[in-house]
């Protein structure tokens, strides 16, 4: 009876030893993804000059559109404003635009077209951005 202990022992420092030998198919390293740029969204900029609003589309492949809207529901406006073109991050909250505006006005039926750049920020404490030139109209998510 003397052996029991020794034995029981053994028989528990075998089982952790083993168990630490066990395989598994998980890699060691931890894959942590990766964070998209908060400016890759669905947003809504209101003017409030203007009274307009216009939603945007900013993408993973570094493109964004966008299209102007009626601030009032139900509304149409008596134009078409679209906006297209590529965004690039310039430093951190920091983004260029550069792009093309497409305009079309239903009373004079005249369309046209014109190139564009600005400067974005992005606020990560609201969660918004803003026209570099224009703090105070921001760009909220949809």
């Amino acid at each position: 009876m003397s052996h029991l202990p020794k034995l029981l022992l053994l028989l528990a420092i075998l089982t952790i030893f083993l168990a630490g030998c066990t395989s598994s198919d998980q890699s060691e390293e931890t894959i942590v993804p990766q964070k998209e740029d908060p400016i890759i969204n669905a947003w809504v900029y209101t003017d409030d000059t203007r009274n307009t609003k216009t939603n945007y589309f900013f993408n993973k492949d570094y493109s964004f559109i966008g299209k102007e809207v009626s601030p009032v529901p139900n509304q149409e406006l008596p134009y078409e404003v679209y906006f297209r073109g590529s965004w690039e991050k310039t430093s951190e909250n920091h983004y260029t635009i550069i792009g093309e505006i497409i305009y079309h006005d239903f009373a004079t039926d005249i369309y046209g077209q014109d190139k564009f750049s600005d400067k974005l920020v992005y606020d990560p404490y609201s969660n918004t951005m803003y026209f570099a030139t224009d703090p105070s109209n921001r760009f909220v998510t949809m």
